[in-house]
């Protein structure tokens, strides 16, 4: 079981979350009043919500198996969003995605792993390497492999993750170019937005079986 909050914890993640609510605000006003793309604003979203969530767990002495609730909770809160307040920062434009819901389902399952780092890792490759994915492959394809997904996109997220992962753990070199390959193809293989699952779950694999294979 996860360790209750403290006043001074609980405190510092209302700020953290008071400051998504913000940027969310401001997100969703550009959606509505700029000519930013929708899929821009979406992705620019979970962008947001990784770095809270990282910077959460990061920056205070909250017990990362707390997202386990709060990730749930994010599910519940972004459907009854899209249920009744249909936000144009959250549309997905011309395909039906679960991709929302899912992103924290991600989360959540993620925050059973045995590791903060490991945790924190996850979940900021999940939020910078899937919208680099699509940055770099919409820009710079190079060659398309399946539907929706290019060489360009696979590198691109390849990229993302393998800098979290330099940055976040600790191990040695191969560690950081694992997770970058098995994050690339998780996200490549995750359609109809189940990449929200399975690009977490396979770095969260990666960087928690690191530390027992290197002894």
């Amino acid at each position: 079981m996860p360790e209750l909050m403290d006043l001074t914890t609980a405190v510092a993640v209302g700020v953290w979350l008071a400051g998504l609510a913000v940027i969310g605000v401001i997100n969703e006003i550009l959606a509505r009043h700029s000519r930013i793309p929708h899929e821009v604003s979406r992705k620019l979203a979970h962008v947001a919500v990784a770095v809270v969530v990282a910077g959460i767990t990061g920056t205070t002495s909250l017990d990362h198996r707390w997202w386990v609730v709060l990730g749930l909770g994010f599910v519940a809160v972004v459907w009854c969003v899209r249920r009744w307040l249909r936000l144009r920062s959250l549309a997905r434009q011309g395909r039906h995605s679960a991709g929302e819901l899912l992103y924290g389902v991600g989360i959540a399952a993620v925050a059973l792993a045995p590791s903060p780092d490991a945790f924190c890792c996850a979940v900021l490759v999940l939020g910078l390497g899937d919208p680099a994915a699509q940055l770099v492959g919409t820009r710079w394809p190079i060659r398309a492999l399946w539907q929706g997904v290019s060489l360009g996109g696979m590198l691109g997220c390849a990229v993302a993750a393998g800098l979290v992962a330099v940055v976040v753990l600790s191990g040695p070199w191969w560690l950081a170019v694992a997770v970058a390959v098995v994050a690339a193809f998780a996200e490549a293989v995750g359609r109809h937005g189940w990449d929200n699952i399975t690009l977490p779950v396979s770095v969260v694999l990666v960087a928690s079986l690191a530390p027992w294979i290197t002894g």
